[in-house]
């Protein structure tokens, strides 16, 4: 495995040398951003199929990403392939202590308290300031995001009361069927926060739901007849 993996840092080498490929050489951090999230949903996609061979086609093309990514930054002597894979194995490790230590912890709500008391002491340890805020990235898709930050509410003990997602549903419904003018950007999104509300307490994922039912429409969608010659 490790001569696979040397090979193929080997190419990425070669295709940013001068005397390699022009497009790989100039892409940048920045201009390789579309490509990451293009690669991560067209693995999404390769599960969703099940199909093993799509599925290892895809990892690669994720892989290579952070080959590509790690090469630029290697060139510019900040870190390579190597520091990526320590410092994701010693993070592994450093908030496992209950597989790679000798802490005991009983049930999952004990584990997620600890995983969350380790990743605190590392941003006190990187200089960042201790705050209740969740860290959640700005470009997740919208629905992802809403239930990181439902469930991160819910972490810090903010009330949250599944009977609002029917009250909110019924109140759009009435809205769009009576056409009232209330219904605005920050009112829908206010109902679909509710639902992402409602997804995480029951461990759903509604991105991937959406995703799911999306394509069932689709495919339930009967070939237009072929015209008559």
């Amino acid at each position: 495995m490790e001569s696979r993996i040397t090979a193929l840092l080997q190419t990425m080498k070669n295709l940013r040398a001068p005397e390699g490929c022009p497009w790989d050489a100039r892409q940048t951090p920045s201009s390789l951003k579309p490509y990451i999230i293009e690669e991560a949903y067209e693995l999404i996609e390769a599960i969703d199929g099940e199909n093993p061979s799509m599925i290892c086609d895809e990892l690669g093309d994720l892989l290579l990403q952070v080959v590509f990514l790690s090469r630029i930054f290697e060139e510019q002597g900040l870190f390579d392939f190597s520091d990526v894979a320590t410092t994701i194995n010693e993070k592994l490790i450093r908030r496992h202590p209950h597989v790679f230590g000798d802490l005991k912890l009983h049930d999952e709500e004990q584990l997620r308290r600890n995983w969350d008391r380790i990743k605190e002491e590392e941003r006190r340890d990187q200089g960042q300031k201790s705050s209740k805020k969740p860290s959640i990235p700005a470009q997740l898709p919208a629905l992802m995001r809403g239930v990181k930050v439902a469930a991160a509410l819910e972490r810090i003990g903010v009330d949250q009361q599944t009977r609002q997602v029917e009250e909110s549903l019924h109140s759009l419904s009435r809205s769009i069927r009576e056409q009232q003018s209330e219904i605005t950007d920050e009112a829908l999104g206010r109902h679909l926060f509710e639902l992402c509300r409602l997804a995480q307490e029951a461990g759903i994922d509604p991105e991937d739901s959406l995703r799911k039912y999306t394509r069932k429409q689709l495919n339930d969608i009967e070939p237009a007849s072929a015209p008559k010659g």
